[in-house]
């Protein structure tokens, strides 16, 4: 079977896929080890790990948001990892500084503050642990957690991809 990946309703993102740099102009990706249970899926808030060098899928209110992990297409298939993210052990590649994109789960406007969703179910939706969502919606506080120095780039529908740009680099990825 052929698809026209070309035309509309084809196999393609409108922009981009969870988790793909949406610049090569400026950006800075660092790594580090998935120190937590669950796997990281491309395009979600990596937050800091237990140990020095560690990080994990934001799973918590209390968690420090470190940047928001990338899809590598050099990263090597097997080995651990998966189709669609870092298992754990995993060396994630995070990107701190530069654009990216990733899924809205819930509508935003362009410049709105990124804040990082904590993994929520209710008997209407379920929201997983590192989506994106807006200040605009819900101050910094219990479940929406603050994405340093990231805003929205465009106005993004729920559940669309959109662009999320990160000025300076996340201070607190410091080794120590």
């Amino acid at each position: 079977m052929s698809v026209d990946l070309h035309s509309p309703g084809g196999l393609q993102a409108d922009l981009g896929y969870e988790g793909q740099i949406a610049s090569g102009a400026h950006g800075t990706v660092r790594s580090r080890v998935n120190s937590g249970s669950a796997a990281i899926p491309f395009g979600r808030a990596v937050g800091l790990g237990t140990t020095t060098g560690t990080c994990k899928l934001i799973d918590a209110n209390g968690d420090t948001v470190v940047g928001i992990s990338v899809m590598r297409p050099i990263h090597p298939l097997g080995g651990g990892v998966t189709t669609t993210g870092y298992n754990q052990y995993d060396d994630v590649n995070i990107l701190n500084e530069g654009c990216i994109y990733a899924k809205a789960q819930e509508t935003v406007k362009d410049g709105d503050k990124v804040v990082a969703l904590v993994s929520q179910n209710s008997s209407s939706e379920t929201v997983p642990g590192g989506s994106f969502g807006s200040a605009r919606n819900g101050k910094v506080g219990t479940g929406r957690l603050d994405v340093p120095n990231a805003v929205w780039l465009g106005d993004v529908v729920k559940g669309a991809i959109g662009k999320i740009a990160i000025t300076t680099g996340v201070t607190v990825y410091s080794a120590t």
